[in-house]
Order: C-alpha cells, then sequence, then structure tokens
C-alpha cells in the first residue's frame, strides 16, 4: 500500500508542475527592419536574457537568447546551449525580423485549469479506492 501512495502522490505532482508550467510563443515584432534596428539599437526591442529568433538579410534565421546588445550587433548564445557554447553575432544592420519568446496568458491559463481538473478527478477517484483498500474493504 506505502508504494501505491507514493506512485500517486508523485504523479500528482508532475501534474501540478505541468499546470503551473506557462505556454510560450514567438511574437512577431511588426515593424519595418528600420525601425526595427533603431528600436534594437535604442533598448526598446530586445533585453538581455530574451530568447528571439532573428532573420538576416542574407535569408538565415537565429534562434539565441541574447546576452548583450550594442549599436552594432546583437550577441548571444544558441537556444538549447549552455551560455557561452555557440555564441551568435549579427549585425543590426543585417536584421529583417525579429520574434520575441512571450508567454501566453490565455494558453498558460487554459492549461493550468485543465490540468487542476484532471488532478482533482483523479484524486476524487483514488482517495475512496484507497480509503476502502486501507480499511481492506
Amino acid at each position: 500500500m506505502h508504494i501505491n501512495a507514493v506512485c500517486h502522490a508523485t504523479l500528482l505532482l508532475l501534474l501540478l508542475a505541468a499546470a503551473l508550467s506557462g505556454c510560450t510563443q514567438l511574437k512577431p515584432l511588426d515593424m519595418d527592419p528600420a525601425t526595427l534596428q533603431k528600436n534594437i539599437r535604442n533598448g526598446m526591442a530586445v533585453h538581455d536574457g530574451d530568447t528571439v529568433r532573428v532573420v538576416t538579410r542574407d535569408g538565415v534565421s537565429h534562434s539565441l537568447v541574447v546576452t548583450r546588445v550594442d549599436d552594432y550587433s546583437l550577441r548571444g548564445h544558441a537556444t538549447g546551449t549552455p551560455p557561452g557554447a555557440v555564441v551568435i553575432e549579427i549585425p543590426i544592420d543585417d536584421v529583417l525580423t525579429l520574434e520575441e519568446d512571450k508567454v501566453n496568458v490565455n494558453e498558460s491559463a487554459a492549461s493550468s485549469v485543465g490540468v487542476l481538473t484532471i488532478v482533482f478527478a483523479a484524486a476524487l477517484i483514488i482517495a475512496p479506492v484507497a480509503v476502502l483498500s486501507a480499511l481492506g474493504l
């Protein structure tokens, strides 16, 4: 019985963790390249720590976590790699489009409600069974 309770508790914790995780999506910044480049330089479009996808004049798409922005370049490490492992430096004048990784509040809320509903339904089913089996019925 003790092992079964541990398995159920672990499952409930995993479901709770899933409910608390946020849904993210890439949101394009809707502006012409000249305005975008100006906003990158003055710190309005991108900040250190942001996860972005940049498309440059040569048509190449770069996904990175921003570590530095100056007047000339956008610098960061490739997403999914440890900081400093794969360094990407993009001249700001080459940036055509930029998409930011943003938390989607609506999807996160819907996901959380759905997962919590499953957790409570599972608890309502498991609790009586656990009590009855503990009583030997």
